[in-house]
């Protein structure tokens, strides 16, 4: 049930969640399954993206904590960011939550089954099925390892991510809070102020562009903006903290990335048609791939961060691949008029290699050309299960003839307290104070990709 602004003064919630992102929505869903009557759901934005709320986020000038902007990055509408990413689930490592002497600030106050309880009902919001991340949990049928021969020891080859059709939140349990009698939806809404009462925070304040202000008073607040802006709004509110000594030492600290890219190409000297790429389909037809990762044991013996790392294609926008449906894809994804309606365009410009590349228009339609009955047969295939399929196809792999590829890795970052948010002087449309950020690689970090 959507409510107009100005309606949510009237009454008393149980519950107001600020955020409608996976998080914040799963939980209301969660809460009225629970038989809880009176939730509200408040989002910034409103049921598209729209730039005005987008803007919201940006940092302060000259910041960029990832390589792309925070409009790229994040979503203010209904649904999050789940809007425009993909839908690739993983869980945590049990090494994860370890207190590790080489690894300073390691360790966590809550325990792999605190969190991996509540896996399987996660899946079920995500559609990605039961929580199986094994090879023989969940496609015990496949090839035992990604290469014949394959011999796990360092490295092993049993992990694997699992896929959502993908789940865009916003489209999908919208038409479910439409009919619901319990949760009532506020979009248009920033919260922008907490209003600490005699024990707990008992109202919060939320603006619109356009000039409306309005306080919400409720039993429960629970903030799921997302990990940056949830921070600014602790920070923007210090009179939460009032006869506590201030905030947490830690809040705004310790700030981390998806440290990821290609490092390296891996040439096999086994079969090239028994090499396993891309993605298989578990036996409830979710998408899964395969992952080589270093043993806890060896991470603790050579003192390295957590590391996974799988092969990948080569690099679209370098014509020497040859191969015809390659350069047919970086030519799409360069192409103005269709490129939005494939990716977004952080990962269209990952893809690409970055705007300064040049395209090499001339080598691309050579590969083409050279094969264009393949090409338009795969644009056809691809075209079919990315975009009509019920569950999409996640992504584009094409099995080398040469048995080479590319190898993708994915590194933990270190936790160090100097990379951090902070309120800087820049304000927002509604008044608020962007956040300044620091964010830089260690040596560990470095280090833990190259060795």
């Amino acid at each position: 049930m959507k409510i107009r602004f100005g309606e949510c003064p009237s009454r008393h919630w149980d519950y107001c969640i600020v955020g409608s992102g996976p998080a914040g929505m799963t939980l209301a869903l969660e809460l009225e399954r629970l038989g809880q009557r009176r939730i509200l759901l408040v989002e910034s934005g409103g049921g598209k993206v729209s730039p005005d709320h987008r803007a919201l986020s940006d940092l302060a000038a000259g910041d960029m904590p990832h390589q792309f902007p925070m409009a790229e990055a994040v979503n203010r509408c209904l649904g999050g960011t789940s809007t425009t990413w993909s839908g690739r689930c993983l869980p945590f490592d049990p090494i994860d939550f370890e207190a590790r002497d080489w690894v300073p600030h390691s360790g966590w106050p809550v325990a792999p089954e605190d969190i991996g309880r509540y896996y399987d009902a996660a899946g079920r919001y995500l559609e990605s099925g039961a929580a199986c991340f094994t090879r023989t949990e969940a496609i015990p049928q496949a090839p035992a390892h990604i290469v014949p021969g394959f011999e796990p020891g360092d490295v092993t080859d049993e992990a694997l991510e699992r896929w959502s059709p993908p789940m865009r939140f916003g489209a999908h349990y919208g038409r479910i809070l439409e009919k619901s009698r319990h949760i009532s939806v506020l979009t248009g809404a920033t919260c922008t102020e907490l209003v600490q009462g005699t024990t707990r925070v008992d109202e919060a304040v939320v603006r619109t562009l356009t000039g409306g202000q309005a306080r919400i008073r409720a039993g429960r607040f629970i903030i799921c903006a997302g990990g940056l802006e949830t921070t600014r709004l602790l920070l923007s509110n210090p009179s939460l903290f009032a006869g506590r000594g201030g905030p947490p030492p830690a809040l705004g600290r310790y700030y981390q990335s998806h440290l990821t890219g290609k490092i390296a190409k891996v040439r096999f000297s086994t079969p090239a048609d028994e090499t396993v790429f891309g993605f298989d389909r578990d036996g409830n037809g979710v998408y899964v791939r395969r992952r080589f990762t270093i043993a806890p044991d060896v991470q603790r013996e050579k003192k390295l961060l957590n590391f996974a790392a799988w092969l990948d294609n080569p690099p679209i926008y370098e014509p020497g691949h040859g191969n015809a449906v390659l350069s047919f894809a970086f030519l799409a994804l360069k192409m103005p008029l269709i490129s939005s309606l494939l990716a977004p365009p952080s990962i269209r410009e990952v893809t690409t290699g970055g705007k300064g590349r040049p395209w090499h228009l001339a080598a691309h339609l050579k590969n083409i050309l050279a094969h264009p009955l393949a090409t338009a047969s795969f644009a056809l295939g691809f075209f079919f299960r990315r975009y009509l399929a019920k569950r999409q196809l996640p992504g584009f792999f094409l099995k080398s003839g040469d048995n080479v590829y590319g190898l993708q890795y994915h590194v933990e970052q270190a936790p160090d307290p100097d990379n951090r948010v902070w309120l800087s002087d820049e304000r927002d449309a509604l008044g608020m104070r962007r956040l300044g950020v620091r964010l830089e690689c260690t040596g560990q970090d470095i280090d833990s990709i190259l060795d």
